[in-house]
């Protein structure tokens, strides 16, 4: 009997991170599944939830698996969720972690972000507003790479991500989905929080497990990199034994 291919785990940043943002998790995972954590970037004029699906989408084929599990953090959580309405079968597990389907103050937000981008640049922005989203007792290194990826971003490219993703309402695909879902935030999360975001996902999907991290913000996968990884395993490893 031939070994079973271990199974592919598409990692998905935030609109201020990258793939190097998922190190804790892939190191981890690496030699059990296959991870395979992705950037997320078009130009301004390129930019929409859609489109970093279909460029997922992608990276799956690429790879020649048939399916992945999807795990998402913030944007990431969003383009998870439609590139499941897209291609359900191509998805094996979902993993949404300090994200929604629908923000309610979604325009304030974003035009809250575009008047600071009208004041100062986008790395005094990133030096603001960055540190605010990590627990305090993350290390300091680990928020000062996570504000320099944040200020190289395109600064068009960078406001176009949040209209986009703010403007969202993914809320009727959450009753239609039909594969394990792990939901994951932060105690300390003022920027997604659990209740009403995570929490409004699990009554919408009962089945969906919930995992809210103690002293963990925005960046829960950072602030709390073992406990992120041990739900992560988890339900992974549920996710593949009910699996095709």
């Amino acid at each position: 009997m031939s070994k079973r291919r271990p199974s592919l785990v598409l990692f998905l940043p935030a609109v201020g991170g990258d793939s190097t943002f998922w190190e804790p998790q892939v190191e981890a995972l690496r030699g059990t599944c296959s991870p395979l954590p992705i950037d997320l970037v078009r130009s301004a004029s390129r930019v929409s939830m859609a489109g970093f699906a279909e460029d997922a989408m992608r990276a799956i084929v690429a790879t020649g698996h048939e399916d992945a599990h999807l795990v998402g953090h913030s944007m990431g959580g969003v383009v998870a969720l439609e590139l499941y309405r897209r291609y359900p079968e191509r998805v094996r597990s979902l993993t949404l972690a300090n994200t929604w389907t629908f923000q309610p103050e979604g325009a304030a937000r974003s035009q809250w972000v575009e008047e600071m981008l009208g004041k100062m640049t986008l790395a005094e922005f990133s030096r603001m507003n960055m540190p605010g989203l990590f627990a305090p007792e993350t290390r300091q290194d680990i928020i000062e790479r996570a504000v320099s990826v944040e200020s190289r971003k395109e600064r068009e490219a960078y406001l176009a991500c949040w209209r986009e993703m703010m403007k969202v309402d993914l809320r009727p695909v959450v009753p239609s989905i039909r594969v394990p879902v792990l939901l994951v935030g932060g105690e300390k999360d003022r920027l997604t929080p659990t209740r009403p975001l995570l929490t409004g996902i699990q009554k919408a999907l009962p089945s969906a497990r919930l995992v809210d991290l103690p002293g963990a913000s925005h960046f829960s996968n950072l602030d709390r990199p073992e406990a992120f990884t041990k739900a992560l395993r988890e339900h992974l490893d549920v996710a593949d034994t009910q699996g095709p």
